[in-house]
């Protein structure tokens, strides 16, 4: 296991890849490795012990729809002894009834795990 980070994200419109290469350029390309929750294998988050998660608050308080698609995956991920940041984009003008629901399932999916977690909003 490396020690840079993993950044895994889904996106609708391209803001939260905008979000997420803004993070990596922060850090810097040969630290943070952006992977796209629509093309990665399971295997993919064992070569990181730190993780950066993005996921947009889609529609009415729904996870975004590539990341749906991969929820049940995350079943027969061993995340044990990884930190976990999340980052978390929505409508807070549009929708401020649910923005940033999509941080709540995460943090719920993770919270009887050996998981060390940290939420940021934007």
């Amino acid at each position: 296991m490396s020690k840079s980070i993993g950044l895994f994200y889904g996106t609708t419109t391209g803001k939260t890849e905008s979000v997420a290469e803004m993070i990596r350029d922060e850090f810097g390309g040969d630290i943070v490795t952006l992977h796209d929750i629509g093309s990665v294998e399971n295997d993919d988050f064992a070569e990181y012990e730190c993780l950066i998660i993005a996921c947009p608050t889609w529609n009415i308080g729904e996870l975004q729809s590539d990341w749906e698609g991969f929820w049940h995956e995350l079943d027969d991920i061993d995340f044990s002894g990884k930190k976990v940041a999340y980052v978390g984009t929505g409508d807070q003008e549009g929708y401020p009834d649910n923005f940033m629901d999509a941080m709540g399932f995460w943090l719920k999916r993770f919270l009887n795990r050996a998981v060390k977690q940290l939420v940021i909003g934007r």
